[in-house]
């Protein structure tokens, strides 16, 4: 049945009288830190979200994500410690299921001198993660919250996730996207839109990898040959992967990260890089990957070399499919019903939509706050967009509770 705009008036007015409210969760959330790495400081954040979604009456679980390998300093691999996620369950039953999603860490470490929340005019805050994502945080509990006390509630039943490793690609907890995808009808992800408030029609797939060369050390003024040289079998390796740049048909290869040797008198025997692969077709991510390694078998042919890769983090591109369109399109009719400019546009960046996409969920996620600036020290959060975006995201709801829309599951292509 279609319900008139009237009818959800009440509700959407009730989220006007939230905005103090977000503006209290925004800041409160903000000045705690809560970079990848910093276990102390996610696990106080998770309190303070255990007890803010508290009131939505939801069955709530902690998970612990197993640890992220990592290499050392002399290509070892050591393991790195995780947050915590959290995950929300209501309703299971009810007709329509959707996953409401975002992550709690940021790109700042504690030693970062951008650690506090400071306003720089009446709509403007200037703060760490307030708009990627603690405003999108924000935005999703009130839109769950103005579900709740209305009389839709029953025909929709949800499940947040909420992850502590998204600004290192999610390597402990993509596998709870990939559980909660195959559970759920629609995905809702907040991360933040463009800065002039356009929402991402779709993403570049990304993976990262880490390559390590074992060589062998000698003396170079004694036996400069009985070495075997990691630096210069890695940048063998480098150059080679240079050739696979072909920014003109959307592939990149970027070498972001390099290290190895000591001592110029001594052949370095370890050196390591780190790169990153973004393309729009699922396709060119597996040919690069076997490229990678047709790379590396021909780099240590020279006997004593030996070059491995291991795969980091995995993204399949998230195209603007057929499913996810008339989910745009739906979206779009609620824009246009609160006056609110309406605009899809792609982009390079990935996101956990990429494997809920890719595990067959139709996902938007670009639904949070308007700002910009993110990963840097002039991240800033458009204020009013908290108010807009809530009413936004709670009238999708409202309209998917009271409309009949079939939404079949995308091609798994992860």
């Amino acid at each position: 049945m279609n319900v008139s705009i009237q009818a959800f008036i009440p509700y959407l007015k009730w989220i006007d009288s939230q905005a103090s409210y977000l503006h209290h969760l925004v800041r409160a959330w903000s000045n705690i830190n809560t970079f990848s790495y910093n276990t102390e400081g996610l696990a106080t954040l998770l309190s303070t979200l255990k007890r803010d979604f508290l009131g939505l009456e939801g069955n709530m679980h902690l998970i612990s994500l197993p640890p992220r390998q990592i290499i050392g300093a002399k290509g070892e691999l050591r393991e790195q410690m995780l947050g915590q996620a959290l995950r929300i369950k209501k309703r299971p039953h009810a007709p329509i299921q959707i996953l409401l999603a975002g992550h709690m860490d940021t790109v700042y470490p504690p030693s970062s001198p951008f650690q506090i929340v400071r306003e720089k005019d009446h709509q403007t805050w200037i703060g760490p993660g307030v708009t990627d994502m603690k405003g999108g945080l924000a935005i999703l509990l009130v839109t769950l919250a103005a579900l709740e006390r209305s009389p839709y509630a029953d025909q929709i039943g949800w499940e947040v996730l909420i992850n502590p490793d998204e600004e290192i690609g999610s390597p402990g907890s993509a596998y709870l996207f990939e559980e909660a995808a195959r559970r759920n009808h629609i995905g809702l992800i907040f991360e933040p839109s463009f800065p002039d408030g356009a929402f991402v029609s779709s993403r570049k797939g990304s993976a990262t990898y880490s390559i390590t060369v074992k060589g062998r050390s000698a003396h170079v003024g004694r036996n400069f040959s009985e070495g075997r040289h990691a630096i210069y079998a890695l940048s063998q390796f480098i150059q080679k992967v240079e050739l696979l740049n072909k920014p003109d048909e959307g592939v990149i290869v970027n070498v972001g990260y390099v290290e190895g040797g000591g001592p110029v008198n001594i052949v370095p025997d370890f050196a390591a890089c780190r790169l990153n692969m973004r393309t729009s077709n699922a396709d060119d991510i597996l040919f690069l990957q076997r490229t990678l390694q047709d790379i590396a078998s021909l780099c240590q042919q020279k006997e004593g070399i030996q070059l491995s890769i291991i795969n980091e983090t995995e993204r399949m591109p998230k195209p603007l499919t057929q499913n996810l369109q008339v989910l745009f399109e739906l979206y779009a009719d609620c824009a246009h019903d609160l006056h609110i400019p309406f605009q899809l546009r792609e982009t390079g960046g990935v996101c956990d939509g990429n494997i809920t996409s890719g595990a067959g969920l139709p996902t938007m996620d670009s639904i949070g706050a308007v700002g910009g600036c993110i990963h840097t020290h002039e991240e800033y959060l458009f204020l009013p967009s908290l108010v807009e975006r809530t009413k936004l995201a709670s009238l999708f709801l409202f309209k998917l509770a009271t409309k009949e829309l079939i939404i079949q599951r995308e091609p798994h292509h992860g």
